[in-house]
């Protein structure tokens, strides 16, 4: 009995020694995995750690000013130093170029006027009014004034006008009429047949301009000393050529 449990306690010792021999061995094989895994296996990190890393790089990066570096846009004009901005343009806004003003309310220079030649009154305008005719031996009307002059004396226009009508009057001789507007004509009788080149109808004349000479193609009026007649309308009635040099 006795042999039989001391034979039984000596089988139940070699049962432990052989099991903690084994769990010896499976230790010592696991420590030395695990040594070489650490020595020839790369460390391999999660993205999410990465991801995390990297934030927190970031952001260390955003708290440090003195890795800060600011690049200017591409789209943005650098912007000058006060000191190099032109002191004529520096605080100011330049200004339009203004046209120049006009007066709508300006009257328009009055005419002026030339007596076309620069002989007496022979004679004067009459108006309504009938004067004796010398040459007629009656009495009629004088539409206009008669200025002594000697033949061939110049005929200058009283004021700026247009050549209207030049025509041969069967009484009062080589007649130029000229427009001046506002249903304004003078009338130059007792013409020389010569013109000024250039005096015909349409022509622009201005005040002072020849547009002729004195001649003897009036009959009505050829007993009287050489002269010419200038008469002066207004919407088609006659007035005082001398009216307009008082």
């Amino acid at each position: 009995m006795a042999n039989q449990l001391k034979k039984k306690n000596s089988a139940s010792g070699g049962l432990y020694i052989a099991l903690a021999i084994c769990i010896l061995s499976v230790i010592c094989i696991g420590v030395y995995s695990a040594i070489i895994n650490i020595f020839e296996t790369p460390v391999l990190e999660s993205p999410i750690a990465e991801g995390a890393k990297n934030q927190k790089d970031d952001s260390k990066e955003k708290k440090d000013p003195s890795i800060i570096i600011e690049t200017p846009r591409a789209t943005e004009k650098p912007i000058p130093p006060v000191s190099e901005i032109p002191e004529t343009t520096a605080g100011t806004v330049p200004s339009e170029p203004t046209e120049p003003e006009h007066n709508v309310n300006a009257q328009p220079a009055p005419p002026t006027f030339t007596m076309p030649v620069a002989g007496d009154v022979s004679a004067a305008f009459s108006g309504d009014v009938l004067v004796y005719s010398e040459t007629m031996n009656d009495y009629r009307v004088h539409n206009g004034v008669d200025l002594a002059a000697t033949v061939g004396t110049p005929v200058k226009a009283f004021t700026d006008g247009v050549v209207c009508e030049v025509y041969s009057d069967p009484l009062m001789g080589h007649t130029v009429v000229l427009d001046h507007g506002d249903n304004t004509k003078s009338i130059y009788q007792n013409l020389s047949t010569q013109l000024p080149d250039g005096i015909e109808v349409g022509v622009l004349v201005e005040e002072g301009q020849v547009i002729g000479g004195v001649g003897e193609t009036v009959l009505i009026e050829c007993a009287q000393a050489p002269h010419l007649h200038f008469a002066v309308t207004v919407d088609g009635k006659s007035v005082d050529p001398m009216e307009y040099f008082r």
